[in-house]
């Protein structure tokens, strides 16, 4: 389940746009480079800002603009970062120091939290406590952010960019009462309800293409302010819709019945979702397998393994946390000065003087290691 601040003001502030979102974001500036028989892609935080002609020290981003063999291996790209509670058990495993002993910190025992094997778990053998549910960080690069959010991706058809649906863009056309698909057929005045537009007479496209699709243009027509030419209304329009329809845009009721009185749009922030990743490399991409409601008057609602309602469940992993990530704080100390930077990289410090450009003959000097479980390693001075 995806989690956000209540609060919108709380809400982390893109390095992208400068605009505050539900979710973290910044670019990453990555390369490729071979060493011997294997393949490092090392990456940092771009840090040159958002003025387009002031910009701030990257060593990425000079490389980018100034890598003279072809083809280009630097690239910018969005990253995005979420939190979310994963509803699996974990065991509050204690954390030992060098000796065995278990470790503490300011007279407070350490723990660390691992998950539950099952049937085969050995901290369940030695009756290690465990809880249902934990407060995760979710870092997605640039293909996954636009398998959830969307994003613009090549038309090769058309031979331009196009900004493609994502996960959260499929749930605005699911219900929470029945899990079903909602279909919109017209709009309405919100004052007399006289029908503004019919939209059985809309025609779209690739229903993945964000403007092109049916459901693309039916949400931009909605989110357009209107007048009503009968009672002179004005402003957003509301919505003639249905739902309990399958996937084959058939209505079933009998299978699919609702327990709300009208269609229920959901969204990534209510909603438990089944999320798996399929394929590898840059061919993988993450597929929405199921959906519920965290409504419980749903009829479409998530059935936990344990007998406790869901805000408890997320309260106590948000609470064992102690509270939510500060992901601004997390990326601004992931902005390195170009110094770090290059190190990681593997590249000259652009700023420093001497040699700046590579080409394709530049020898990579033995790199420092720049990813692990725990983040960037920055090598010793």
């Amino acid at each position: 389940m995806f989690i956000t601040p209540e609060n919108p003001e709380e809400y982390p502030t893109s390095l992208v746009d400068n605009q505050k979102k539900p979710w973290g974001e910044y670019h990453e500036q990555k390369t490729q480079i071979q060493q011997g028989e294997k393949t490092a892609y090392p990456s940092i935080i771009c840090t040159a800002g958002l003025e387009q002609h002031n910009k701030k020290e990257c060593v990425g981003c000079y490389q980018e603009e100034h890598y003279t063999a072809k083809p280009n291996p630097w690239k910018k790209s969005v990253t995005t970062k979420h939190q979310i509670v994963h509803f699996a058990f974990y065991h509050n495993v204690p954390r030992l120091d060098k000796d065995g002993n278990h470790a503490s910190y300011q007279d407070k025992y350490l723990y660390n939290s691992l998950r539950c094997e099952g049937d085969a778990c050995k901290f369940c053998a030695a009756n290690v406590e465990k809880v249902f549910g934990k407060l995760l960080k979710l870092k997605l690069g640039p293909n996954h952010t636009k398998n959830v959010l969307g994003g613009d991706g090549w038309n090769a058809g058309e031979k331009k960019m196009k900004f493609y649906r994502g996960i959260r863009h499929q749930l605005n056309w699911t219900c929470g009462g029945c899990g079903g698909q909602i279909v919109t057929k017209a709009s309405l005045c919100g004052g007399c309800g006289t029908i503004i537009e019919d939209f059985s007479k809309l025609q779209g496209s690739d229903p993945k293409d964000m403007l092109g699709s049916l459901r693309g243009k039916i949400e931009q027509k909605l989110q357009l302010p209107t007048t009503c030419s009968k009672c002179n209304w004005s402003g957003f329009p509301d919505e003639a819709s249905d739902c309990c329809y399958d996937a084959e845009g058939n209505m079933n009721i009998k299978k699919l019945r609702c327990s709300f009185e009208a269609p229920q749009r959901m969204d990534l922030y209510s909603t438990v979702l089944q999320l798996n990743k399929e394929g590898a490399g840059t061919d993988s991409a993450i597929k929405m397998k199921a959906v519920f409601s965290i409504d419980e008057t749903s009829n479409n609602p998530y059935q936990f393994e344990v007998e406790e309602p869901l805000v408890e469940i997320v309260n106590r992993a948000i609470s064992i946390n102690g509270g939510l990530f500060n992901l601004d704080k997390e990326i601004a100390e992931m902005c390195l000065p170009p110094e770090i930077q290059a190190k990681i990289l593997g590249v000259p410090n652009a700023y420093a003087g001497g040699p700046r450009i590579p080409g394709s003959d530049t020898e990579v000097q033995e790199r420092p290691k720049f990813a692990g479980s725990a983040g960037v390693v920055i090598p010793k001075q």
